[in-house]
Formats: structure tokens, C-alpha cells, sequence
């Protein structure tokens, strides 16, 4: 039904939420709706999952009518699979771990090599701080978001060599 707007939770909020308040708010009342047609379909679907509704002939002689009920039922099934999706978070790539856990390996070696270089505090103090909250965000990420702690990392490294790259400037 176009007017629940279940894709859109902004649409939704201005159309229908001021009717149907005691679901929840506008980002609840579409969650609260599918669940309750995700119930209802599950209950009246037989072991093939087509629809089974008390109605007698009502329904029986309505091909549209079992058609729309099947396209709800998919709709139903794909937005459930895609709530799940969000809420279980990103999969994880080992390959991109790996990648991120030498990067972060790197970043980390080269911001040692900088603190050892024997910067006095007040020269790059905002720069090796913000380096190191990087590293620690990107070691607690690495097993569950190894992009971001790429992107970490990465941003890091290009700290650090502008750094270095003052330093030498200054000698």
C-alpha cells in the first residue's frame, strides 16, 4: 500500500504517522507494520509459502488479488532480509583484513619511527594525536569493519608523511 510508504520513513512520518502514533514513531511505525504483515503472511501461508486465507471463493476467483498477496509476501521476506542485513552489520573480507592489519602494521611502525625522531611536543602535537585515536579506532574496527581501518590507516600514513616532510623542510 503506496500510502504506508514503508521504503521511505520521512514519507511515512508526514502522511500516515499522526494516525497510526501508537505503533511508534515514524522510523518505528514501518518496522512495527512489516513485522505485523510478516506474522500474519507467515501464519496464513501453507508449506510452499503461498497464501491461505479464510474467504472462501472471495479469493479463490481473484487472480489479482492472490498476486498482489504474493508480491507483499516478497516484498515482506526482501525488506526483512535487508533489516537483517543492516543490523547484523558489513561481512567481513578476510582478504581486506589482512590488507587493513598491514597497513595499520605500517601506519603504526611509521608513527613509532616519528615519535622517536624526537619531535618537540608543541611542534606536531595535534597531528601525532589525531594519528594515534586513528590507530586505536582502527585497532578495535579491524575485525569488523577492515575498510574503515583501511581508510584509517591510509589517512595516517599521509599524516605522517607530511610531517616528514615538514621535518626536512625545517633541516
Amino acid at each position: 500500500m503506496p500510502i504506508f510508504a514503508l521504503d521511505r520513513p520521512d514519507v511515512t512520518g508526514r502522511q500516515i504517522a499522526p494516525a497510526l502514533r501508537s505503533l511508534g514513531d515514524e522510523h518505528v511505525i514501518p518496522e512495527t507494520l512489516i513485522r505485523i504483515a510478516t506474522e500474519y503472511f507467515e501464519r496464513y501461508a501453507d508449506e510452499r509459502g503461498q497464501p491461505v486465507f479464510s474467504g472462501g471463493s472471495y479469493f479463490s476467483t481473484v487472480d489479482e488479488t492472490v498476486n498482489s498477496t504474493s508480491w507483499t509476501i516478497g516484498f515482506v521476506r526482501l525488506y526483512r532480509g535487508a533489516a537483517r542485513l543492516v543490523t547484523e552489520g558489513p561481512l567481513v573480507d578476510e582478504e581486506l583484513v589482512g590488507q587493513a592489519r598491514r597497513l595499520l602494521a605500517e601506519a603504526e611502525h611509521v608513527f613509532d619511527m616519528e615519535l622517536m625522531s624526537g619531535s618537540r611536543p608543541g611542534d606536531f602535537s595535534n597531528s601525532l594525536a589525531k594519528v594515534r585515536m586513528h590507530l586505536e579506532r582502527g585497532r578495535a574496527l579491524l575485525g569488523t569493519r577492515p575498510g574503515t581501518t583501511v581508510a584509517l590507516a591510509g589517512e595516517c600514513l599521509l599524516l605522517l608523511d607530511v610531517l616528514a616532510a615538514a621535518r626536512q623542510e625545517m633541516a
